[in-house]
């Protein structure tokens, strides 16, 4: 029976057997399932291969006729297998999900007899061509937030395989696969970065709270531990994946006020430029002889879904939608559409590596960035928030001032030079697009 499974272009874990319908033959692939799920049975994979073992178990039954058994191992072959994405390995697992509960209610309404699994009855699967399932591996590090959610959408949509490490993970239906990780050690999903085209790591606690010193010290170890777990996960397996892209963030140069930015202008001060010091640092002295690197310094980030923007919006909206502070304060964003399509162009493109700054260029000032957004909104001129009201406001509201109060005037020197296309290179066709449509 082995030998039916081997020389295929189909996973040989369940290959063939459903189209078994001579009870001997079931005893031998749910046997030889059995050989193949042992080594993995506490894996990633372990309650895959277990499904299907049941399955088999599931036909074994109904050709003695024990129904009561066989539909028990059909509830827990269902059970196992929803766990799993749609499309797992190179199995329509969505199929075989709908036949089982076809299968079961069959059972409940008597509709099988002795042996029903004949030639005529046999359940055929429509397991995809394994041309479209070689799907090359994606692995998003913290990528259950904002900006992972919009990232693993697209890759899914370019067919690539995408897993999530995060740590509450939760069964998906959307193609994308969570596994656990604790964002500091190496564990049982180390094996998954052995011959992945990318591992991206967004990684990190939120950095809209207040900046106590027990805050910043837990936003800078999320920061450093995510890339060591990473790095020592990196350091096990035997094909190191292709390219690892690193979150950083635009704080890298402190308050600059007006100063522009390009990439090789110098970190600067303060809490946060002191944070995405230590977190690149870390990154940069990891070594990853056979994987591209690429940092994306990554600015105020728009979108509909997170962010800033739908506060920003909503205050707006009441008619408090004026400048912070004096204004003047630069804000270098980026339209979520045009950061996914930067995070895809450098995963595929290894014309891209080490620092770039993942900005739209465009910076503008507050007052000019809130002028825009009322306009956009169709909301008249609102009076500035004075230093000390925003002071007050962030408090309030859990938040910390700084990140209203001071900016970063960073342009995206590399990524031009690279020609990368932004859909939304100007603020005003920005906001339109994620306000208005």
């Amino acid at each position: 029976m082995i030998e039916s499974f081997r020389g295929q272009e189909l996973d040989a874990h369940y290959l063939g057997f459903f189209d078994c319908f001579n009870r001997q033959l079931f005893y031998e692939a749910h046997d030889v399932l059995e050989d193949l799920w042992l080594p993995d049975r506490q894996g990633i994979d372990g309650n895959f291969y277990k499904g299907l073992i049941q399955l088999a178990g599931a036909f074994v039954h109904l050709q003695k006729n024990r129904l009561r058994p066989s539909a028990a191992l059909f509830k827990l072959a269902q059970a196992n297998l929803s766990k799993y994405p749609r499309v797992h390995h190179q199995l329509d697992r969505a199929v075989v999900l709908g036949l089982i509960a076809d299968w079961l209610q069959r059972l409940e309404q008597g509709g099988f007899g002795m042996n029903p699994l004949t030639a005529q009855c046999v359940p055929v699967l429509n397991l995809l061509p394994y041309d479209n399932m070689n799907r090359q591996r994606i692995l998003l590090a913290g990528g259950s937030g904002f900006i992972g959610t919009a990232l693993a959408r697209e890759l899914i949509r370019q067919n690539y395989e995408v897993i999530v490490l995060t740590r509450s993970p939760r069964p998906r239906t959307d193609g994308v696969r969570e596994v656990a990780w604790d964002g500091k050690s190496a564990g049982e999903w180390a094996g998954l970065l052995d011959g992945a085209l990318a591992v991206v790591n967004l990684t990190g606690k939120n950095i809209n709270c207040p900046h106590t010193a027990e805050n910043v010290g837990e936003i800078a170890s999320s920061r450093v531990d995510s890339v060591k777990a990473l790095a020592a996960a990196v350091g096990r397996v035997q094909t190191p994946p292709r390219t690892w892209v690193q979150a950083s963030a635009t704080g890298f140069y402190g308050d600059a006020q007006d100063r522009v930015c390009a990439e090789a202008a110098p970190a600067g001060t303060g809490a946060l430029a002191g944070i995405c010091r230590d977190w690149e640092a870390a990154f940069a002295a990891t070594p990853l002889p056979a994987t591209r690197r690429v940092v994306l310094r990554i600015g105020f980030v728009l979108g509909r879904e997170g962010g800033a923007l739908p506060v920003l919006s909503g205050l707006t909206k009441w008619f408090l939608g004026g400048a912070a502070g004096n204004g003047r304060q630069y804000i270098s964003w980026i339209h979520l559409a045009d950061l996914v399509q930067m995070m895809v162009a450098v995963i595929v493109h290894d014309r891209f590596a080490g620092v770039f700054n993942a900005v739209a260029p465009d910076p503008v000032t507050n007052a000019v960035f809130m002028g825009a957004l009322r306009r956009t909104l169709r909301r008249p001129w609102s009076p500035p928030a004075p230093a000390f009201a925003v002071r007050l406001g962030a408090r309030l509201m859990g938040s910390e001032p700084a990140l209203v109060l001071a900016g970063q005037r960073c342009v995206p020197e590399r990524l031009l030079r690279a020609e990368f296309a932004f859909q939304f290179p100007q603020l005003r066709p920005a906001l339109e697009d994620l306000c208005r449509r």
